[in-house]
């Protein structure tokens, strides 16, 4: 992600939004391991367990982008959503489609939210340019310094407007 601020990330721009209705608080939990374990991802899943509760109201997944072997994607992703409704199983669970153009795995994500009455939230309309952070552009990092995007890659992460549109999307599934 590369948004100029974690203020403007996604995560923090949907919990603002959210804060002025009621209370609100989130922890964030990284899936890069179970997205990276093609070959057994259920191993991971034990790994996000403490952050899963029983009391928790909403689980948003924001993952596939790192996910090169799509072989299995289908089960896995189903016992993903298995284990965080056996986990959180008052919890409303959002998944985001890829920033990045991958239309087989959004398939998947649709059709297992489908099947497990998750929410699926397409990104198809900001795979785009206009959405993506951009060379030139400066982000600070966690430790307050400023730095430059100069590399192609971090660069097509999505950027602010992007970042914006994911909220506005994450607080209008919660809000339907």
């Amino acid at each position: 992600m590369a948004a100029s601020t974690e203020a403007d990330d996604y995560v923090h721009l949907a919990v603002g939004k959210l804060k002025k209705r009621s209370n609100v608080s989130f922890d964030t939990y990284n899936l890069y391991a179970w997205e990276l374990a093609a070959h057994d991802r259920a191993q991971p899943l034990e790994l996000m367990d403490g952050a899963l509760k029983d009391n928790l109201d909403v689980v948003v997944l924001q993952m596939g982008e790192n996910v090169f072997d799509h072989s299995a994607m289908e089960t896995d992703l189903t016992e993903l959503l298995k284990r965080i409704k056996s986990k959180s199983p008052k919890a409303k669970i959002l998944v985001l489609g890829n920033f990045w153009q991958n239309d087989a795995l959004d398939e998947i994500k649709e059709t297992v939210c489908q099947k497990m009455g998750a929410v699926y939230i397409s990104l198809k309309d900001l795979q785009a340019p206009e959405y993506y952070a951009g060379l030139g552009t400066v982000v600070y990092g966690d430790d307050g310094e400023a730095h430059t995007i100069d590399h192609a890659g971090v660069a097509k992460h999505p950027g602010n407007r992007a970042m914006v549109a994911i909220a506005e999307r994450i607080v209008a599934a919660l809000d339907a």
